[in-house]
This record gives C-alpha cells, sequence and structure tokens, in this order.
C-alpha cells in the first residue's frame, strides 16, 4: 500500500483528505515540525506528500523542497486556498512544485489520481 505524508493545518481539510485518501496509508501532520519529524520516524519512506502551501511558521513548498533533497523523484501534490499572486513575498521558489490551484479542485483530482 502506499503512503502519504498530509501536511495540513485546517481540520476541516485533514478530515477531506482522510476521506478522499482512504485507500492509502497516511501520515498526518498538523505542522511542518512534526511533518519533517514523522518523515524521519518512518525512516524516511513515503510515496506522496500532500501539504498546504501556506503554513504557520513555514511553508509547504520549503517542507517538499526540504524532503525531495532527501527523496529526489518525490511526488508532491500542493493545495491552496489562496491564488498564487497571494503566496509572493515566501521563500519559494519559481519552480515551486505546485499547481497553485485552489484546494477543493486539487483535493478533487485525487479521486482520479492512481498509480503515483
Amino acid at each position: 500500500m502506499k503512503t502519504v505524508l498530509v501536511l495540513e493545518d485546517e481540520s476541516v481539510d485533514m478530515e477531506s483528505l482522510r476521506n478522499i485518501l482512504k485507500e492509502y496509508t497516511l501520515i498526518e501532520a498538523p505542522n511542518a515540525e512534526q511533518a519533517l519529524g514523522l518523515f524521519s520516524q518512518c525512516g524516511r519512506h513515503i510515496d506522496l506528500l500532500v501539504s498546504h502551501v501556506m503554513l504557520p511558521k513555514s511553508s509547504g513548498i520549503q517542507i517538499a523542497l526540504l524532503l525531495r533533497s532527501e527523496i529526489p523523484d518525490l511526488p508532491v501534490l500542493l493545495t491552496s486556498g489562496y491564488p498564487v499572486s497571494d503566496w509572493t513575498g515566501r521563500e519559494y521558489t519559481s519552480t515551486c512544485l505546485g499547481s497553485g490551484q485552489p484546494r477543493w479542485p486539487c483535493l478533487q483530482s485525487l479521486f482520479r489520481f492512481k498509480g503515483f
């Protein structure tokens, strides 16, 4: 079974992700610090990172870049309820690893996401 690290600080959105991704083994983290700790605890074995872009004290992009430094081909799905233009001023790169689309279309696309 595939393992998905889910980094989401909103409980309602975490519940939605939990329901959508019920066929996968989930590692759930409400903040970046816990996500990094859980990543280490699971032996750095994850098949997908799903993360909210804007997080308190960090960002999903920063976490994705850190995890990709250890697993270069790690698939990443970033979600946000904010337009990409609101991400400016943060420490993001032009290769931000995400679609920049609002969270709900991204969540809905997970229904069609197979064999990552």
